[in-house]
């Protein structure tokens, strides 16, 4: 395979024709103890506002049902246009104690941006 072949055409979707936050954003994850936080970020500043009002701290935590056993915090960052959710009880007890494949959650930033857009 060359190195050509390997390049894409994609790129981010009017957040009109998104249908999951893939779409129109990218995330990281970190972790502390049971605790893991994920960042959003959209790639357009201007849609920012859409998604705050989209990606509700009760939105995300009912995306996460069944791995996020407790509360959901949402932290607005204005200046830099990105949020922070901070989930308690996302992480099985933390590194030493889960028997999860992925116990520092890093694979959870991938499953926020599988959020759909549109209910």
């Amino acid at each position: 395979m060359r190195a050509d072949d390997r390049t894409t055409n994609w790129e981010p979707k009017p957040i009109d024709e998104a249908e999951i936050l893939y779409d129109v954003a990218h995330a990281r994850a970190g972790n502390k103890q049971d605790i893991s936080n994920v960042t959003v970020v959209p790639y357009d500043d201007a849609i920012y506002e859409e998604l705050v009002a989209i990606l509700t701290p009760d939105r995300v935590r009912a995306h996460f049902a069944g791995i996020v056993t407790g509360e959901v915090e949402r932290y607005c960052i204005e200046n830099v246009c990105s949020m922070n959710f901070v989930m308690h009880g996302a992480l099985d007890g933390g590194w030493t104690q889960s028997n999860r494949i992925d116990r520092s959650g890093k694979t959870l930033s991938t499953f926020m941006l599988r959020l759909p857009l549109h209910e």
